[in-house]
């Protein structure tokens, strides 16, 4: 690694690290290649990661954000969330490095920016409810891409980051979804935004259904799960 301060792909997340006292993300050489996939695969992976990483941008603002409205002793899980969102999105931008550059990257990163957006609501207990969907989407995306033939199974480095981010998403759904009940959220209502935000998540990523193949992953059977198992 080189050292350099890696730039944000959709969202700065450098001002919340520095206030947390937390490390800037580092910028990898670029042009490595991808050890056991083919070039076909390894750009799906570039593909990909674009949209994994601008929502683990955001989720840093988010987690962040939504401190302030929770009492003092819930705040430490969500502080400890911050700080796997701001690991996640580091080694993402590392990978992202690695992988060729998608050739429509500018509407990659601006479906993802107007998708994560759009999940911007004023509500604390919505806006955790949704972030519980996505995470709980995330960690089923992940659980898929680390199944059957799988090409991120031949490569160490993509199993290690997409079991990491699966295992730290499982967990985040359940601080979010304490969160909801103790800002007083209706499990019914929770369960609707839930089904809406997922089904949106699935929406987005069908702009990336190819590269889900490449990988040998089937994104139809990706999309309903996501959108069937609600946490």
């Amino acid at each position: 690694m080189s050292g350099e301060t890696s730039p944000p792909l959709c969202f700065e997340t450098g001002k919340v690290r520095q206030e947390l006292g937390l490390p800037g993300r580092v910028h990898s050489p670029v042009g490595t290649p991808l050890r056991r996939l083919t070039t076909q695969e390894a750009e799906a992976v570039g593909q990909l990661v674009p949209t994994i990483l601008c929502g683990e941008e955001s989720a840093v603002h988010v987690f962040y954000r939504g401190l302030a409205t929770l009492p003092a002793e819930d705040r430490p899980a969500v502080l400890k969330v911050v700080t796997d969102e701001t690991e996640h999105e580091t080694m993402l931008s590392s990978l992202f490095d690695l992988c060729p550059t998608p050739d429509d990257i500018k509407l990659r990163r601006a479906k993802s920016k107007r998708f994560f957006m759009s999940m911007a609501v004023r509500e604390p207990d919505i806006h955790f409810a949704q972030v519980s969907a996505l995470d709980s989407g995330v960690c089923i995306l992940m659980d898929e891409l680390l199944r059957g033939h799988s090409a991120v199974l031949r490569n160490p480095d993509l199993t290690r980051i997409a079991t990491r981010i699966k295992m730290d998403e499982a967990t985040h759904v359940g601080v979010t979804r304490r969160a909801t009940k103790t800002l007083g959220l209706p499990a019914k209502t929770y369960r609707d935004q839930a089904v809406a935000t997922k089904q949106a998540f699935c929406d987005h990523l069908a702009y990336s259904a190819d590269a889900f193949e490449a990988l040998s992953v089937c994104p139809d059977k990706l999309f309903k799960r996501i959108v069937r198992e609600i946490p």
